[in-house]
């Protein structure tokens, strides 16, 4: 088919098995390329025509609600750690496996006052704390999501440390001299990685479940409980310490003073519940 064919029928027929196939944000950006590109085309190549993808509406979903947990909910979490029946079904035989291990609660906090992916939180070492000054700390961890999506392995995202993650890292050891190597989270594990992001997962779940709380939430909305928080205080900033931190931004993030006064001003304001 000769690109001169292409009429507005194509593309109405292209959107809709587009619509199908993408989520509205992949569907934006393709509809965009097809628009530039024979826009390159007609001025470039100076193909005489004109552009079927000129124009175009795209159909906007309706926002949800963002799915954040309250601070009584969590606690409510936590309390069922401490009190619930730690036996929960496993498979379809009916095993019952015990859900119950000390870190636990200390883990959720974590997950809530990092932001942190599974993949993320469970890699995250000692050495990863960094610092400006005595005053200023921050956890500087790899994006491991960005790194996978765009195949290179230097992407990276700060974790402003403010007071309450600083009480928690000193609850994990934060003074007992661990090696920088080490991990955070359980240093002393002996479960696989995988099997240990999924026992959190599901540790989570099952206690979640017994609080009765009627939403059907999961460990990932502790993610999103953090940067709703962390957006009161740092409004369009919060991208700095997001995973979608461009790296053009993290490479000069060394350099660059403004910066350091995002992730200092994180550091010093941010309160998760307060």
């Amino acid at each position: 088919m000769r690109v001169k064919d292409v009429n507005r029928d194509h593309v109405s027929k292209f959107y809709i098995w587009a619509e199908k196939e993408f989520k509205e944000k992949t569907l934006k950006k393709c509809m965009s390329s097809l628009k530039g590109f024979f826009a390159f085309l007609i001025d470039i190549e100076e193909i005489e025509m004109r552009n079927p993808f000129r124009t175009y509406v795209i159909k906007e979903d309706v926002a949800t609600a963002i799915e954040t947990i309250s601070k009584e909910e969590f606690q409510a979490v936590l309390k069922a750690v401490d009190d619930a029946d730690s036996m929960a079904k496993s498979g379809t035989k009916g095993k019952k496996r015990d859900m119950y291990r000390p870190y636990l609660k200390n883990a959720y906090k974590l997950f809530l006052l990092t932001g942190c992916r599974r993949e993320e939180l469970v890699v995250m070492k000692w050495g990863d704390i960094c610092s400006f000054d005595e005053t200023v700390k921050f956890i500087y961890i790899d994006n491991i999501k960005v790194q996978r999506i765009k195949n290179r392995n230097n992407d990276l995202r700060p974790i402003p440390i403010t007071s309450q993650l600083m009480d928690l890292l000193i609850e994990l050891g934060y003074n007992d001299n661990y090696k920088p190597e080490d991990y955070i989270l359980c240093p002393k594990r002996t479960m696989e990685l995988q099997a240990f992001m999924d026992f959190l997962s599901k540790s989570f779940t099952h206690y979640w479940k017994i609080t009765g709380i009627k939403k059907d939430y999961s460990l990932k909305n502790l993610r999103k409980t953090y940067f709703t928080w962390v957006n009161r205080v740092m409004g369009d900033d919060t991208k700095i310490v997001s995973s979608h931190s461009t790296n053009d931004v993290l490479k000069r993030f060394y350099l660059d003073p403004k910066l350091s006064s995002v992730i200092a001003k994180g550091a010093a304001e941010i309160k998760i519940f307060d």
